[in-house]
């Protein structure tokens, strides 16, 4: 074999003998590097004593957590709640109420919040031609949208040593959330070879 399994946990299932893989990472069907490891979930079977809540805040799918709980047989009421999230990719569980390890009971509500991914804001472009390298960028911070910000250093006889010359996208232009923008500073006039 070309990638290594490795077992990320084991949760009772009442659909599934024990042993059994339940839940994989990366799913059946994605591409795979040689070399790679491939985590699984694995029923341990019925449940015979009190059944915690399983941690689904580790690559699962939420039609997975859901099919997992359904699976426990307890009649749980599931809710769905979707929000946006930074780095948890869209349609994966973020958190869930109760958390991991809770003790559940029959009928019980259990809450997965659900990723919506990235949230894409969008801004325009603010004027910081002429201000200070640190005051531009505290600016283009403050926007909110997590700007990949590149600064280059480049003569211009015109605007002073350390002030904005110029921005790619121009002032005024739509801004959207980790767009790249290119803020040229001032190396002042280029000095001349006699």
């Amino acid at each position: 074999r070309d990638f290594t399994v490795k077992i990320d946990q084991e949760v009772y299932d009442n659909e599934h003998e024990a042993g059994k893989i339940i839940n994989q990472t990366p799913a059946a069907g994605d591409k795979l590097e040689k070399g790679k490891t491939i985590y699984v979930t694995v029923s341990k079977g019925k449940a015979t004593g009190p059944v915690l809540m399983p941690d689904f805040t580790q690559n699962w799918e939420a039609t997975q957590a859901k099919r997992n709980l359904n699976n426990l047989s307890m009649n749980l009421q599931i809710i769905e709640l979707e929000e946006y999230h930074d780095t948890v990719a869209q349609g994966y569980v973020i958190r869930t109420e109760p958390e991991a390890q809770t003790e559940l009971k029959v009928g019980q509500k259990i809450k997965l919040y659900i990723s919506k991914g990235l949230e894409v804001k969008t801004s325009v472009m603010p004027n910081v031609v002429g201000d200070k390298k640190d005051s531009a960028l505290k600016i283009l911070d403050s926007q909110g949208l997590g700007l990949d910000i590149i600064v280059e250093d480049i003569f211009d006889s015109t605007v002073p040593e350390g002030d904005v010359v110029r921005t790619e996208p121009a002032t005024g232009e739509e801004l959207i959330t980790g767009q790249q923008v290119k803020v040229f500073i001032s190396k002042g006039a280029e000095k001349k070879k006699l």
